[in-house]
């Protein structure tokens, strides 16, 4: 009792006094000194009431009365609701014993009319202030509503409306009384046995207050607990309870001997239980192991008889988990988060039932006032810690599990936000939840609130289960102490639990009389000697109803997607990063790119045909688009961690989820690319494919994005998902094509002729043949040439130089040994295949003059189809000078049109020679943009624009007529 209620006490009792009969002082000093005798001790029960008479004397000598306004006004600002009803106890029994011992009764009416004003200064209900009253004079037959009074009997006493539970090892009896809208509780005793409260002996009639943790025994045995008692009064019913069953559990993890050991505890709906032990204990595998995820090695565990192993998905979904980390979006105000969190946890009610309950549920747990408030981080909080950690248990409790499992809630906090955050738990246990806490080191009064402590040992080893208070005198006990029996301070009533624990770790003495590291008693030890008592709680095999029903994987979808557009608009980091650095990219990388040729005058012009960079600029465009997309994703999943944990317990679908991503991300970077292409063909007036560029930047990205939620998926660290990208990103730049020609590659992974597997699977390669090859082929100017140039290359290549290759192997063929033969046949067989030459044999002179015949036959149609190419091309060159009126314009239609860069790597022509000799093949080197695949399996050309698979789509040409390409084009994508 503090100083404050001390002296509101004497005052008030002076106050009574001063306004009653003369008799009524000697009374109020006898009073005064046993009540303060029975609360702390004789030596203050003394000095108190001499307190009581100097101030009463001094009163009358000054002729002045105390004015109770003040006095009461300052209780109500400083004191709890349960200290004022123990004070207005103390006057009604302080009452009661004036009304028998008084000589004079006179004014013994208008001492409880006194004490009833002081009730209403007190802001007490009037309700409360009747019921105390008939419970402190004894006259329970006066209550109307008995649902308020227990009786605790070896026999029911039949008391109509009363509730009763039967205690056989008692001959007297307790009366308990319930003030159900202030949550509190008080019981007398009535008999002559040695009983103790919260280890206090209990005087018979004496009123006391019954509060959340407490215990009564007898001789030391405990035999009524708080929680046996607020059930009762709660009306918890065994409808909907859940009974978890713990027996003989072992968990180990690899390689290793940590985990839990021969656990065995079992506990129920309305019970507040604590997990405690030191770091590193298992307290975090318990709840693994709880909520299970984690499967047992050995033992069992079971939720109203029904086993974990039998029906895990159903027992998760009446399983709510609330993780040590928050798993709050920190850029949604505190009402979207648990708006969000409700319309996937509830998906069977309307948006506005849903906004009724989220309303409802941030009243219950103080949140209401700010709940348009963002969260923010945990650097830059818009809440206080406390709160966080309310809406956290908030977010899980609006589903209304049966179990509730709270890692570490008070870590971090202030005292007086952690004794809140308790007492919420506390509430939603006497609501009928079962709730599992883990906690370090509690506090007195959050130690005080839970109904059992399960204590866990270094390696995961139980060491007691059972009563919070018997908890600290079964380890005094253990440890010889002498005080075993005082398990809270005799002065301020706290309860030391860290005392525990320095008995558990206590250290060995050398014979120098210096302390060891090695324990006195070791955690497999300390198991062996607790030895407990109905463990596990017998209950019928079926589980409670699940109440609430996720939402439809649609209405999942949209409030995933939703949610998470919210969270990303609102990130400031983010938003800037994500539209002002295609800005910046764009217009460095253009600007970069950007060649201008000096003229005879000393200036500099741009001319987009002198401009070798293109091809570069294509490269570095598609690099930055595919790092752009993958760099936004790759945390995005390992961000959610803590959400996605807690979440698992609604057993929603991965896919809305994933989907929600992929739908946001695509989005985004649908705008991102359309600003980057915007910008970049701005600057660097490439005419005529905006559209085409846009379309490849955007593939390059949408892969980006997908890569980017792979590693955040397959990844847990920031840093790692970080680290992956660039190592991602390195090998499109090597495997584009460009930086390192394919058949320039270590030649166990390139092919001379096509592209190799590890190419075909690089998108950056697939972007830029796109590029290069529309650029090159779709330009204003190429377009009319295309086709000509296509006949034009092949009858120059086959004419000049494969057919007289193909005379030199022939003339070489009959000089050369056997094993040369075979070599030198695939390689003519190779050339006549590129030639629609069929050829079975050359082992006669015979076949290889019919050979030799065709061949210069064909060469001869090949020069004349070279030399018809090039009238065609002079008569289409004139057709366009007479279009746009003169020479120049066509030529400024090519500067403006076409590039040079990219017609270096389209046609190759800087290659020394036109074909080559490569192993059994004869490989054309120059115009792979003109060359006619011929790989039976589908070999692929790079830079060839007859491709079913890429974004250029022709009509193959007759190879047995006259060539004819591109009558139909068309863009389309894998």
């Amino acid at each position: 009792m503090n100083e404050l209620l001390v002296n509101s006490h004497i005052q008030l009792f002076a106050h009574i006094t001063l306004q009653s009969d003369k008799a009524v002082q000697h009374l109020a000093e006898i009073y005064t000194e046993v009540l303060f005798t029975r609360i702390l001790n004789a030596k203050i029960g003394k000095e108190q009431k001499i307190k009581l008479r100097n101030l009463i004397s001094e009163k009358k000598k000054e002729e002045n009365l105390f004015e109770i306004g003040p006095i009461c006004s300052n209780l109500n600002k400083n004191t709890s609701i349960q200290q004022r009803l123990l004070l207005l106890i103390n006057l009604l029994e302080f009452g009661l014993f004036v009304q028998k011992n008084a000589i004079l009764l006179s004014k013994s009416d208008s001492l409880f009319a006194l004490i009833q004003d002081i009730s209403d200064y007190l802001n007490i209900p009037k309700s409360n202030f009747n019921l105390i009253n008939s419970f402190v004079s004894g006259k329970l037959y006066e209550i109307q509503n008995r649902t308020n009074i227990l009786v605790v009997k070896s026999q029911n006493p039949n008391l109509n409306g009363t509730h009763f539970i039967k205690n056989e090892l008692i001959n007297g009896y307790f009366v308990f009384v319930y003030l159900s809208n202030i949550q509190v509780i008080f019981f007398r005793y009535f008999g002559d046995e040695h009983l103790t409260h919260n280890s206090k002996n209990i005087q018979p009639n004496s009123i006391y207050s019954f509060q959340s943790g407490s215990v009564i025994s007898l001789n030391g045995k405990p035999i009524i607990y708080f929680s046996d008692i607020i059930s009762k009064f709660k009306g918890l019913s065994d409808k909907d309870a859940v009974i978890l069953n713990v027996k003989n559990v072992e968990f180990t993890y690899p390689k290793s001997k940590f985990g839990i050991h021969n656990l065995s505890f079992s506990a129920k709906s309305g019970e507040l239980i604590g997990v405690m032990g030191g770091s590193g204990v298992g307290k975090s595998t318990l709840f693994n192991i709880l909520n299970g995820s984690f499967e047992p090695n050995k033992g069992s565990i079971s939720l109203n008889g029904v086993n974990y192993t039998d029906e895990l998905d159903k027992i998760q979904q009446l399983i709510g988990f609330v993780p040590q980390d928050d798993s709050l979006f920190e850029n949604l105000t505190v009402y979207e988060n648990l708006f969000y969190t409700a319309q996937l946890a509830i998906g069977n009610i309307s948006s506005d039932q849903t906004n009724e309950i989220v309303n409802a549920r941030l009243s219950e747990f103080g949140l209401y006032a700010i709940k348009d408030l963002k969260v923010g981080s945990s650097l830059s909080r818009n809440i206080s810690g406390g709160q966080r950690k309310r809406l956290n248990i908030v977010t899980e409790i609006i589903r209304e599990p049966k179990i509730l499992l709270v890692d570490e809630p008070t870590s971090g906090l202030s005292s007086a936000d952690s004794l809140r955050v308790m007492s919420l738990l506390k509430e939603q246990a006497l609501t009928g939840r079962l709730v599992v806490v883990n906690i370090h080191q509690p506090s007195s009064e959050i130690y005080r609130l839970f109904d059992k402590i399960l204590v866990l040992d270094e390696g995961g080893f139980m060491v007691f289960y059972g009563n919070p208070l018997e908890a600290v005198r079964y380890f005094k006990t253990q440890a010889k102490r002498i005080d075993a029996d005082e398990v809270e301070c005799s002065t301020c009533h706290n309860i030391k639990s860290d005392e525990i624990f320095d008995i558990i770790a206590e250290k060995k003495v050398d014979e120098l009389g210096q302390i060891t590291e090695v324990r006195k008693v070791k955690p497999v030890d300390w198991s062996s000697r607790f030895k407990p008592k109905d463990i596990e709680i017998e209950t019928t095999k079926e589980l409670p109803k699940i109440s609430s029903s996720k939402a439809s994987i649609f209405k999942q979808l949209r409030v995933f997607l939703t949610r998470l557009t919210l969270t990303k608009l609102r990130d400031v980091e983010f938003f800037i990063f994500a539209f002002v650095i295609p800005v910046l990219l764009a217009t460095v990388i253009a600007l970069f790119s950007k060649y201008t040729t000096p003229t005879e005058t000393g200036d500099y012009v741009y001319v987009f045909y002198e401009n070798y960079n293109i091809p570069i600029f294509f490269l570095t465009s598609i690099i930055s688009c595919m790092f752009l997309g993958m760099i936004v994703t790759s945390d995005s999943i390992i961000k959610d961690a803590n959400v996605n944990k807690r979440e698992a317990f609604l057993f929603l679908s991965r896919k809305a989820y994933y989907n929600s991503k992929v739908v946001f991300y695509f989005g985004l970077t649908i705008i991102q690319t359309l600003i980057y292409t915007g910008i970049s063909v701005l600057i660097l007036q490439i005419k005529g494919m905006f559209l085409e560029i846009w379309l490849v930047m955007l593939l390059m990205g949408f892969f980006g994005n997908i890569a980017g939620l792979i590693v955040s998926t397959i990844f847990k660290s920031l840093s790692a998902a970080y680290l992956i990208v660039p190592f991602l990103v390195i090998p499109q730049i090597i495997l584009s094509g460009i930086t390192i020609p394919f058949e320039r590659m270590n030649n166990y992974l390139s092919h001379p002729e096509y592209v190799p597997v590890i190419g075909l699977v690089s998108p950056s390669m697939w972007g830029m043949e796109a590029l290069l090859v529309y650029q090159y082929q779709n330009n204003e100017y190429e377009k009319n040439f295309f086709a000509i140039d296509f006949i034009e290359s092949q009858a120059r290549i086959q004419s000049q130089y494969l057919i007289p290759k193909l005379f030199q192997l022939i003339n070489k063929f009959n000089d050369v040994d056997d094993n040369s033969k075979k070599r030198y046949l695939k390689l003519i067989k190779n050339g006549c295949a590129q030639l629609d030459i069929k050829l079975d044999d050359l082992s006669t002179s015979k076949e290889q003059k019919k050979l030799i015949v065709e061949l210069k036959d064909l060469q001869k149609v090949k020069q004349k189809n070279y030399s018809l190419a090039l009238r065609k091309k002079d008569m289409i060159y004139t057709s366009l000078i007479k279009k746009y009126g003169n020479n120049e314009n066509v030529l400024a239609l090519k500067n403006t049109y076409t590039n040079k860069g990219v017609e270096d790597l389209t046609l190759a022509r800087k290659n020394i020679t036109a074909i080559k000799i490569v192993e059994d093949r004869i490989v054309q080197t120059i115009d792979p943009i003109f060359k006619i695949p011929t790989s039976k399996w589908g070999g692929l050309i790079f830079l060839h624009p007859i491709r079913n698979s890429v974004i250029i789509f022709s009509i193959p040409f007759n190879s047995t007529q006259p060539f004819f390409l591109y009558s139909l084009l068309q863009f389309i994508f894998c």
